[in-house]
């Protein structure tokens, strides 16, 4: 993975931190980074968790997490190359709707690019797991 393709991921995760709530900053942030045919992998542990397909239903999966919070954002801990993907270690911080206390998780996301653009994020609720799905791949 070149290193330009790592800024690409640092400038998502950037843009979707600045967006917050606002949803056509969102949308501008999917637009530029994302490839038109863009797959979301949501957690399988989530409900509803599958694949999203294309940049407006990434928009709407990142719309449907936020509704759920009334603060939310996203943090990258870690981020490398592993093999030809991206890797992070993300810590969200947010806090649920209706509820006072804030809560903390730590994530894993796996980043494929295709042609200078995100075409595939993988979300992990364990960021060991993550890293270790990225590694078994690079190393077949």
């Amino acid at each position: 993975m070149a290193p330009a393709d790592l800024d690409i991921v640092r400038e998502f995760i950037a843009g979707l931190r600045a967006s917050g709530h606002d949803m056509d900053l969102l949308r501008d942030t999917i637009e530029r980074w994302f490839h038109p045919d863009a797959e979301w992998h949501t957690m399988r542990e989530l409900p509803g968790g599958g694949v999203r397909r294309g940049r407006e239903a990434v928009v709407k999966e990142l719309q449907d997490q936020w509704n759920a919070f009334d603060e939310y954002e996203p943090e990258s801990e870690d981020l490398r190359a592993v093999g030809d993907q991206a890797v992070a270690r993300l810590t969200l911080r947010s806090t649920p709707r209706g509820v006072s206390t804030a809560v903390e998780a730590h994530v894993g996301n796996i980043y494929t690019l295709r042609a200078g653009q995100i075409y595939r994020v993988r979300a992990f609720r364990d960021p060991a797991e993550a890293f270790a799905v990225a590694e078994a791949e690079a190393a077949a």
